[in-house]
């Protein structure tokens, strides 16, 4: 029985178990836990250091800085809320020089920890990545008011900027990749690390945090201020990359422990068989002779114990052996066939290539016809190309494909030197060619024993983009104007569109009519010419503009010509008795082309303001304040436009009233006009301000009230003024239209008119029902119109 127990079988199995169990465990076991809790130990001692660094880096200046921007950004009803600031108050912010004082002390203590860790003296392990590599992953500052109203949250006050840092270089920025922002919401719910820090102690978090760039760790420090109030924290994520590194090698280490064990567990096994089991011998031999193909070996089998059983046992598998590889032969030269007839009908080029970059038989058809030469095996893959440096960079990137530890895919393909190239066959045209590398793995699944190299044909698809890209050029033009429609609020955009319309029927109506058709209505068409002109290049169509400039100054020859005629008796009278232009068909022919070529122009842009509308479709809230907003950003735009191009500086003040975004669109030709007279009339220079007492820069502003009487629209400037209106005086504004105001023929441009805007100005607000009056200060220039509600 006892004979029985202690067979072969058990004491072989006893002897390796009770050496690789005994050994692996209580040597890893020790090891392991004892340095990891010294790994861990030195981590959290560095997080908090570091903590206190970036703690005593602000001054009391800095804190008290915190302190404020935590109290204005949590008031009592805003806490309540959880409500994020507004990207207008994070800009505001942002800009303040103590704010970008805090970011960059904050951005100084996340590149000072890129030296030397502090357990460095202590491990063998050493990081990865360089010495000078932030280890800093993100460093931001919480404030602790919003904990007091709404407990678990905490506002982010200040944070260093990370949206240029791709960690794990996908060129993109992830949502594990979490960028904090001024005014972010951060949800402390459950972390006991914030609880303590708020608590007013050093506390680091419990745990790691893994990402695909890494894993890190988070310290949390408390910011007191002079009064030793806790008043923000210091949160700094750290990366633990070092740490890691440490336990892999650890790990590694241990592998080897494993790998000596079972080598000695080997070692005593083949001992014991050769001195218990000698008939193990001749099974031993008969393995080598079944490695060696010859599966007509049997074994004799003398005993009744295992080892007869084992002996049956080879004998069986040489049997089995025998047939599965006689099958396996003739499956295996079929399979040939299959992949020799699939490699040829392959329009991919594939190839391998060994450790010194040798292209190996199979290779697809396709490779040669892509490479244009008639055989590549047994060649060296840099030898395909004539560039001497590049055949070097595909030498050594071969070698570094193969031998190179530790290197990431992502680097190994951004380094390929033949991601992309032109490739010059022997015979033929320049190719645009693409080669992808991909390792093939040995029987252990580790090791790299041949390379892939797929090679694709872009040059069909680059020739296809450069063609595309032409187009797109001669297309540059119309998405710049897409671009500029998409600035403009619905409303004004339709109203211009209305106004375009208005001007080509008038016109017509002019044309059929121009055998009877008084001068002055030629007057009122030039009035509204410039109009739709100061429009057009108010919202950026300058070609429409242009042209409409160049009707206006032949109206206006013709019209002072028509006057000069009338005086000497010189053209017909109609009924009416007023003058007529039924002789001047050269008139009529011109502001026939005129309006012909206004119109190409104008159905242009409207359909690209379809197109524009058809694609953000309509922009317009339903919130009213949303809608005044808007507006007064347009005009705030428009000014500043308009300020760059004549290159003056300008300080611009536009406020609408809740109520009167329907006032703003009545008088929107009338802001047109007068901003148009301070640009073309009222600039002066800053030495010239500066002599008169006013500032450097021109001031502009618009204001628009409603009362339940009447609406009031203020226009403000500083510029030079009118001329002849003496200091303190008060006059209406049409008395000014009476006074002949008009621009000489040489002072025309089309920023200025011949003086028509005033008379345009006049009529559209005497259309409204209301009244405008012009009053001078001295400094001041300031334009009220009163219009009925």
């Amino acid at each position: 029985m006892l004979r029985k127990i202690l067979n072969f079988r058990f004491r072989l199995t006893a002897a390796i178990v009770l050496v690789a169990v005994g050994a692996t465990v209580t040597g890893l076991f020790y090891y392991y836990q004892i340095v990891s809790r010294q790994i861990w130990s030195q981590m959290t001692n560095r997080v908090k250091d570091f903590g206190k660094v970036g703690v005593s880096l602000f001054n009391p200046a800095d804190i008290k800085y915190l302190e404020k921007l935590d109290l204005d950004l949590n008031p009592a009803g805003r806490s309540a809320s959880l409500a994020a600031l507004a990207d207008e108050e994070k800009t505001a912010i942002i800009r303040k020089n103590e704010f970008q004082y805090v970011v960059q002390k904050l951005r100084r203590l996340r590149f000072a920890s890129g030296k030397d860790a502090v357990h460095e003296a202590t491990l063998a392990a050493k990081p990865e990545t360089s010495a000078d590599q932030p280890q800093i992953h993100r460093v931001w500052i919480a404030g602790v008011r919003m904990h007091e109203y709404s407990p678990h949250y905490l506002r982010v006050l200040c944070a260093d900027e990370f949206e240029e840092i791709d960690r794990n270089n996908n060129r993109k920025i992830d949502p594990e990749e979490s960028i904090y922002h001024i005014g972010d919401i951060f949800n402390g719910r459950g972390q006991a690390a914030i609880a303590s820090a708020l608590k007013g102690e050093i506390a680091v978090s419990h745990g790691y945090r893994a990402e695909s760039s890494g894993v890190y760790i988070t310290g949390y420090t408390p910011i007191r201020n002079a009064r030793g109030q806790l008043i923000a924290v210091l949160i700094v994520d750290f990366s633990a990359a070092t740490e890691f590194d440490a336990l892999f090698n650890l790990k590694i280490t241990g592998y080897y422990i494993i790998v000596g064990v079972l080598f000695f567990s080997i070692l005593a096994a083949a001992a014991t068989s050769r001195l218990l089991l000698k008939p193990l011998d001749a099974m031993q031999q008969a393995a080598i002779r079944i490695g060696q193909r010859d599966f007509s070996i049997r074994v004799k089998a003398d005993s009744t114990d295992e080892l007869s059983d084992l002996a049956y046992a080879m004998n069986l598998m040489a049997h089995e052996l025998g047939e599965y590889s006689t099958n396996m032969e003739k499956r295996i030269s079929a399979r040939t066939r299959e992949i020799s007839g699939i490699l040829g009908a392959l329009e991919q080029g594939l190839l391998t290539i060994d450790n010194h970059g040798v292209i190996q038989a199979e290779h697809s058809r396709a490779a040669l016809s892509i490479l244009g030469v008639g055989e590549i095996a047994h060649r060296k893959l840099s030898s395909l190309f004539r560039n001497e440096t590049l055949r070097t960079a595909i030498d050594k990137y071969v070698e570094v494909f193969f031998f190179g530890n530790n290197i990431s895919e992502q680097m190994l393909e951004k380094a390929n030197p033949v991601r992309e190239l032109e490739y010059q066959p022997p015979q033929g045209d320049i190719r645009h060619l693409r080669f992808r590398f991909t390792p093939l793995t040995a029987e252990n699944g580790t090791d790299v024993s041949r390379i892939l190299v797929s090679i694709l044909d872009d040059t069909h698809e680059v020739t296809l983009r450069q063609k595309i890209t032409l187009a797109e050029a001669d297309k540059k033009s119309e998405f710049d104007i897409l671009i500029n429609l998409m600035q403009i609020p619905p409303t004004v955009l339709e109203n211009f569109i209305t106004q375009q319309k208005n001007f080509l029927h008038r016109g017509k109506n002019l044309i059929t009519r121009f055998d009877s058709l008084p001068a002055s209505e030629i007057v009122v068409f030039a009035t509204e010419v410039h109009a739709l002109k100061g429009n057009a290049a108010q919202l950026g169509f300058n070609p429409l503009a242009e042209l409409l400039h160049d009707l206006e100054e032949y109206l206006g020859q013709k019209i002072a010509q028509t006057a000069g005629n009338a005086e000497k008796g010189m053209v017909a009278d109609n009924k009416a008795g007023e003058p007529t232009l039924h002789s001047d068909k050269f008139l009529r022919h011109e502001i026939s082309r005129f309006i012909n070529a206004a119109e190409n122009l104008i159905l242009s842009r409207e359909k690209l303001a379809e197109r524009i509308q058809a694609l953000v479709g309509n922009p317009e809230s339903d919130d009213p304040a949303m809608r005044l907003r808007r507006l007064s950003n347009f005009w705030v735009g428009i000014i500043e436009q308009r300020a760059a191009r004549k290159e003056v500086p300008v300080v611009v003040q536009v406020e609408f009233q809740p109520g009167t975004e329907d006032a703003v669109h009545m008088l929107h030709n009338v802001i047109v006009q007068l901003l148009r007279n301070t640009f073309a009339h009222g600039i002066e220079s800053p030495e010239e301000r500066m002599r008169r007492g006013k500032k450097a820069e021109l001031s502009i502003g618009f204001r628009i009230e409603k009362t339940a009487t009447e609406t009031r629209a203020i226009y403000t400037e500083d510029g030079r003024g009118f001329t002849g209106i003496g200091t303190g005086s008060s006059v209406p504004l049409y008395s000014l239209s009476q006074k002949g105001l008009t621009a000489a023929n040489s002072s025309t441009s089309l920023e200025a008119g011949r003086g028509l805007g005033l008379e345009y100005i006049v009529t559209t607000i005497e259309s409204l029902g209301g009244t405008a009056t012009l009053t001078f200060s001295g400094r001041f220039t300031e334009i009220q119109i009163l219009l009925p509600v």
